[in-house]
């Protein structure tokens, strides 16, 4: 704490400015006690005796004649920011020391830039299941897996017929095979009936004909009795969960 001039309207003023640094912002406590002197060299000497060492009056006390605060947020938060959790039960913690894996990973769909980085670093850290790609996204047990199917490097089999979606789209679900060649469980638990896959059927070469079992419409490939239990591979991703596909092996 250190004792200040300012000035008012006429009275040169004596006040006590308190200045605490926190890790997000600077808050300044100036305290007002009284009046002076209407003259510098007398208010220099009151302010003196009792126990002032920088006589300078304050341009920011100048007009203030009532006790207030002020806060000023600093460079420092910006970095720390990106270091620590800035919302939620955490806030305020270092992400780097985080060992709540289930909070990770809400949090960095939650947030974006240099903090969702650190994050997802911090994620691999502690679970070696997940990863991050060539493009700096954090790949999980299940986008992974995604992302093999949509490069036909794990095939799938259909569990169900088709559902239309649109006049050139259709949808239906798929399972994978737990062959022991990669971790495809979080995806099963996931998935336990079943994946969505909607297709575009003229890309994908397909005719579907409708059909009904007991007042339920299905389709199916023309030709085919049910889809169900077919080996399929996607042959393009068209983004939005849409796919061209190849039926059979």
């Amino acid at each position: 704490m250190a004792l200040q001039i300012g000035f008012a309207t006429q009275y040169f003023t004596l006040w006590s400015v308190d200045v605490t640094t926190y890790p997000t912002y600077v808050e300044t406590r100036n305290t007002y006690h009284k009046n002076l002197s209407m003259t510098l060299s007398k208010a220099q000497e009151k302010a003196s005796i009792v126990g002032a060492t920088d006589l300078e009056p304050k341009e920011y006390l100048k007009g203030q004649s009532k006790s207030f605060t002020t806060r000023e947020n600093t460079y420092v938060e910006e970095v720390i920011n990106d270091k620590a959790f800035g919302f939620g039960k955490f806030k305020g913690e270092l992400i780097a020391e985080s060992k709540d894996l289930d909070y990770l990973l809400y949090f960095y769909i939650e947030v974006g830039g240099v903090t969702k980085i650190n994050v997802a670093n911090r994620i691999v850290e502690l679970d070696e299941n997940y990863s991050i790609d060539s493009l700096g996204v954090l790949e999980t047990p299940i986008t992974r897996v995604w992302s093999m199917v949509e490069n036909s490097e794990i095939s799938i089999t259909s569990s169900s017929n088709f559902q239309m979606c649109d006049d050139n789209l259709a949808q239906f679900k798929f399972l994978i095979e737990d062959d022991g060649s990669y971790d495809v469980s979080k995806f099963i638990e996931e998935y336990p009936y079943g994946a969505n896959i909607c297709v575009k059927l003229e890309e994908s070469n397909l005719e579907l004909v409708r059909k009904e079992y007991r007042g339920n419409a299905y389709y199916t490939p023309k030709g085919m009795r049910s889809f169900k239990n077919t080996e399929v591979s996607i042959v393009s991703v068209h983004g939005d969960g849409i796919y061209a596909i190849k039926v059979g092996a």
